[in-house]
């Protein structure tokens, strides 16, 4: 038994399912990379790769049905740092190259709406951060995460109620593609998963996903994707694929591992995943792509792989020490506090408290040095 921690939560589940999770994140995230290329190349398959979006929301929402959160504001603060970090790292980067390189002309407009994430609903004038809206929607499910948790507690049948409506009133009224409710719901879905998951709820939801899909495939052809009044109907083709995948994978990879199994170089990938979603897609499509530097394109795309890599870790650890120097002056001039824990993973402090004076500039030095040899 492993425990993950998210925010001020822990779900505790088996190695296995925690390399079944890596195996799903890793996979949703290369297919989002994959689908990013194929668009950059004009394919009309691109559409179909783009299921790895729906799989990271279902995981998501999975995950958080596992947990309680008994502190609503501190796992407000720990997701807004969590997400937040490399995002306006990423963003204020590619901002200020755009500007340097004359690709983007400076406003306060985009600037306040990509600072208050809300670039998900309303446009900008920045190429290459389209796919940033979906930090804007993810942070909404994330407000409703409490809530949502309540209801399944104590009501999961006004939950369902809940869900059945807004997927009625998405599909028959808004009829907007992958509008914000089609992806609560499905958010949703995740969690009331991942709270009474069991190997007959997995088959349950493995058969009825298919039903769906097998129901509507007259609709999901690749003429109909460039037809609003058909590609509507695959937005929920999307989200039957990723709940079947996500199902099968969460059910046959743990039986295919022993208990003791360790890999790595998956778990290395999913512990980058976030980060490659953050730098890839400029990467791809953009004034900055790198798809056309040379004459072959599968040098080109080694060429973008190999740098998203690269720059994802960039990323990753310079939010790390970034935390870090901020800690550093805070325990500097702080009082009352002996101890310095640093939560990696949320890039985030828990400072305690306890009574008596606070420990020595060396003691506190001391500490800062067991935090660097633990990043």
């Amino acid at each position: 038994m492993i425990v993950i921690s998210l925010s001020n939560s822990s779900i505790h589940i088996t190695n296995q399912q925690s390399i079944a999770i890596s195996v799903i994140r890793v996979l949703a995230m290369s297919l989002i990379v994959a689908c990013h290329i194929a668009q950059a190349y004009e394919y009309q398959t691109a559409f179909l790769l783009n299921v790895g979006v729906q799989i990271f929301f279902l995981t998501s929402g999975f995950l958080y049905g596992k947990i309680e959160i008994a502190r609503p504001i501190e796992f407000y603060r720990k997701r807004l740092t969590r997400i937040y970090i490399p995002y306006a790292l990423v963003v204020a980067t590619i901002l200020i190259i755009q500007s340097l390189l004359g690709m983007w002309q400076f406003n306060f407009r985009d600037v306040a709406i990509y600072a208050l994430n809300l670039q998900g609903f309303v446009s900008t004038s920045v190429a290459g951060l389209n796919h940033l809206w979906f930090l804007s929607v993810l942070m909404i499910c994330y407000l409703l995460v409490p809530w949502l948790q309540r209801l399944l507690n104590n009501k999961p049948w006004l939950l369902v109620v809940g869900v059945i409506a807004a997927s009625l009133l998405e599909f028959l009224l808004i009829q907007k593609m992958y509008s914000t409710c089609a992806w609560i719901v499905l958010f949703t879905s995740g969690m009331a998963y991942g709270k009474y998951e069991s190997s007959k709820a997995s088959l349950f939801v493995i058969a009825g996903s298919a039903v769906l899909l097998a129901g509507m495939s007259p609709f999901f052809r690749l003429d109909y994707l460039t037809d609003p009044n058909w590609a509507h109907y695959c937005v929920w083709l999307h989200f039957a694929l990723a709940i079947v995948i996500f199902a099968v994978i969460y059910m046959v990879v743990p039986k295919l591992c022993y208990t003791e199994t360790r890999l790595p170089i998956l778990k290395q990938a999913d512990k980058i995943s976030y980060e490659v979603y953050l730098v890839h897609h400029p990467l791809i499509l953009g004034p900055l792509a790198l798809l056309s530097i040379t004459s072959f394109t599968g040098l080109n795309i080694a060429i973008v792989l190999l740098t998203t890599v690269a720059l994802a870790y960039v990323c990753m650890y310079v939010c790390m020490y970034v935390c870090m120097y901020v800690c550093m002056y805070v325990c500097m001039y702080a009082k009352e506090i002996n101890k310095l824990n640093y939560d990696t993973q949320n890039y985030s402090l828990l400072l305690v408290r306890k009574e008596g004076n606070a420990g020595t500039g060396n003691q506190m030095h001391r500490e800062l040095e067991e935090v660097s040899s633990r990043i």
